[in-house]
């Protein structure tokens, strides 16, 4: 099992929430970690009736658009991002892929030739208009239909379908397990 430092009450205080509110004390960061990581059964029960439902009903649009990703460019169907998920468990979130298989190689090439692109991406970490989206990337990342696969991670037990959206991770996975 991975292990992640749980942030200090003055780390808290520091994030855009109003951690003191929730009258956090270094004693209770045991407390902390046992909160995050426990499952409401009920919530969880609900988790599963609703992702399976979900899946059976949709799977005929599941399979539609996992063919179109897989006919109309070269690649893996689904992306994998790797998030800190609950009690600092890093998952890995499925989703449809919406990019080229080469988007890494493309963005190198893009910071160093376009300084419009690289100015863009300096400051928001995206574009707007990314040439690395393939034409049926930009329908699912439009209508939010790449993130169907993430009801397999709800079914797992990573994800729920009420709660807050985990994390990405950037860099290597060592880095998160101090």
């Amino acid at each position: 099992m991975q292990q992640v430092s749980i942030p200090s009450v003055e780390q808290l205080r520091k994030l855009k929430g109003h951690a003191d509110k929730l009258k956090l004390t270094e004693e209770n960061s045991q407390e902390r970690v046992a909160l995050v990581t426990r499952h409401d059964p009920i919530k969880r029960t609900f988790d599963l009736l609703f992702s399976a439902a979900f899946l059976i009903i949709f799977s005929p649009l599941f399979f539609i658009l996992a063919l179109l990703v897989g006919l109309t460019s070269p690649g893996s169907i689904f992306f994998k991002s790797r998030r800190l998920g609950r009690g600092g468990k890093i998952i890995e979130c499925l989703k449809f892929r919406t990019m080229y298989k080469d988007a890494e190689v493309r963005l190198h090439q893009l910071l160093q030739s376009d300084p419009a692109f690289r100015a863009e991406w300096d400051a928001f970490q995206k574009v707007k208009l990314d040439p690395r989206i393939t034409p049926i990337g930009r329908f699912l990342r439009r209508t939010s239909l790449d993130e169907i696969p993430q009801f397999w991670n709800v079914l797992k037990g990573d994800l729920s379908v009420v709660g807050p959206r985990p994390p990405t991770l950037l860099g290597p996975p060592g880095k998160f397990s101090q």
